[in-house]
């Protein structure tokens, strides 16, 4: 219940870092996949799974 109260900020400061960094890059800066990758030194795929894996624990977190 108190996560409902969270800004979506501190929602997102409460994620694993490699997830609150590729939620940051791709959704709320707009970078593509592909970018985000390049500026994290990682593949796309990898920006992906934890877009993807920070998407559901942000799901769980505000239905809780």
């Amino acid at each position: 219940m108190a996560a409902r109260w969270l800004s979506r900020a501190s929602l997102v400061d409460q994620l694993p870092a490699a997830q609150a960094t590729a939620l940051r890059l791709t959704i709320l800066e707009g970078l593509s996949l592909r970018a985000a990758a390049e500026q994290l030194q990682i593949s796309a795929m990898s920006v992906q799974r934890a877009q993807k894996k920070a998407l559901e624990a942000l799901r769980q977190q505000l239905v809780a």
